[in-house]
């Protein structure tokens, strides 16, 4: 889901209270649709104290169709990853990670 003022048409990824440009406290949510292509990734080998349970991972970018670009981890197999591969964008409430899933 992201915000859009209701009189500006622009999209943002982030909740916010209100409009990036005009300011307008006017916002919809809108779903993004599910699929979107990996514009870039990295994988991440070397990380931070707490993280280092984690097996490495990867996180990356996905230019979805309504123009917006996401960041997020991506599940999958990580020797598998592509640009321009198709990703399937996916939000885990329970750890309120939102996932680039792969294939």
């Amino acid at each position: 889901m992201q915000p859009d003022a209701q009189n500006v048409a622009k999209f943002t990824f982030l909740h916010r209270a209100t409009a990036a440009v005009c300011r307008s406290a006017s916002m919809e949510w809108l779903e993004l649709a599910g699929t979107g292509e990996l514009i870039t990734y990295t994988v991440i080998n070397v990380k931070p104290q707490s993280f280092s349970h984690y097996p490495d991972y990867a996180v990356g970018i996905a230019k979805m169709p309504q123009g917006v670009n996401v960041l997020a981890w991506i599940d999958g197999d990580i020797k598998s990853l592509k640009a321009g591969m198709k990703v399937k964008l996916e939000v885990k409430r329970e750890s309120l990670k939102i996932i680039l899933r792969t294939g």
